[in-house]
């Protein structure tokens, strides 16, 4: 059987209060056989859950991955390339004279 991967999951002090304060309330009202994950599996699946994920994960993509998809979509390829064309990346450029000094 395949080891499950681990994820980074770190849980706030806020969500840790708020999970034991339901914990605490299910446990006064004699409840046994629950697991709090449930909460957490129902909330991240319910459609209003979606675009907080997507926002999430947007603002979490470093811009070389979406500079990547850019250049893989047709029409933003050639936005991009554009762009570029009035830039100078040769070795008299100004990255090339910042590059120099640092060596």
């Amino acid at each position: 059987m395949a080891k499950p991967k681990k994820i980074k999951v770190v849980i706030s002090e806020n969500l840790k209060h708020f999970l034991e304060k339901v914990d605490n309330e299910l446990r006064d009202r004699g409840a046994k056989d629950y697991n709090l994950c449930e909460i957490l599996e129902k909330l991240i699946i319910s459609s209003s859950a979606k675009k907080i994920i997507d926002d999430f994960v947007n603002e979490n993509t470093p811009e070389s991955y979406k500079l990547s998809k850019l250049l893989n979509t047709p029409g933003e390829r050639e936005k991009i390339l554009e762009l570029l064309q009035d830039k100078s990346f040769g070795l008299t450029g100004s990255n090339a004279t910042e590059n120099q000094a640092q060596v």
